[in-house]
């Protein structure tokens, strides 16, 4: 029986295809291409994306109509569960520099998130950390299967998938298993880090949903500088393509 590889799906539409290339580039350069699938969520990026796999699940985002999008995208990852035992979900802006795939997987967790900064602040406040939607896997226990649901769920209301995602993970713990903490200022607060992956602790026994948070320094919002350590760079940016091309630009990682 042929393997069945995990998948690293973004989503794509018109006005982000120039970093979309940029996205597939840096997977091409550390092989991992075989692995991209990217949803079209237009015409004209199904026209143009012809170098890897795509699945056309078209809806219209014009007019920052987020909240519609965030439940799409939610509806596609929860369709995608049902047909491969592994994904991850990553924006295209996303830059992949070194293999994170014998790391992710070694946690053998449900769900495994990379660290946001300090959105939503309410999550925030409770315990200094928060999930970033940028960039997570996915298996297709009954656990995720069931958390995509909840989320589902949520964002109708909150309009905000990393808001949802956020208060339902704290709605379910009492904080973070965190081995050496470290601050990390940002504005007017500052967040909680480690070295070492963070990991979930239950607010129920009966809970068996496990999470798990990459280390901020491997997979980081806050981008100085391309080093070593840093295996997906998920800098923080302005929302349009020029902003995109000129964070990654002054970073080194653009190379459409």
């Amino acid at each position: 029986m042929e393997k069945i590889v995990i998948k690293i799906v973004t989503f794509c539409n018109k006005n982000y295809i120039p970093v979309l290339k940029n996205w597939y580039l840096a997977l091409q350069k550390i092989g991992l291409e075989q692995h991209a699938l990217v949803i079209t969520l237009d015409d004209e990026t199904r026209d143009t994306i012809d170098f890897c796999d795509t699945l056309h699940r078209p809806i219209e985002v014009e007019g920052q109509n987020f909240g519609g999008l965030w439940q799409h995208r939610l509806e596609v990852l929860n369709d995608l569960l049902q047909q491969h035992d592994e994904i991850i979900h990553s924006d295209a802006d996303a830059v992949w520099l070194r293999n994170p795939l014998p790391m992710i997987s070694s946690l053998n967790a449900n769900i495994v998130f990379t660290q946001g900064t300090v959105w939503p602040h309410d999550v925030h406040a409770l315990y200094g950390v928060v999930l970033c939607c940028g960039l997570f896997y996915l298996n297709n226990s009954p656990q995720a299967k069931q958390f995509v649901t909840q989320i589902k769920e949520r964002v109708i209301n909150d309009k905000d998938d990393q808001v949802s995602v956020n208060r339902e993970v704290a709605s379910r713990i009492t904080g973070w298993q965190i081995e050496e903490p470290v601050l990390v200022p940002f504005r007017e607060t500052n967040f909680t880090t480690s070295k070492a992956v963070m990991t979930s602790k239950a607010k129920n026994k009966d809970d068996d949903l496990n999470v798990c948070v990459l280390p901020h320094h491997h997979f980081p919002r806050l981008v100085e500088s391309i080093t070593e350590e840093v295996y997906v760079a998920h800098p923080l940016s302005g929302k349009t393509l020029d902003d995109k091309i000129r964070c990654l630009t002054n970073l080194g990682i653009w190379w459409a």
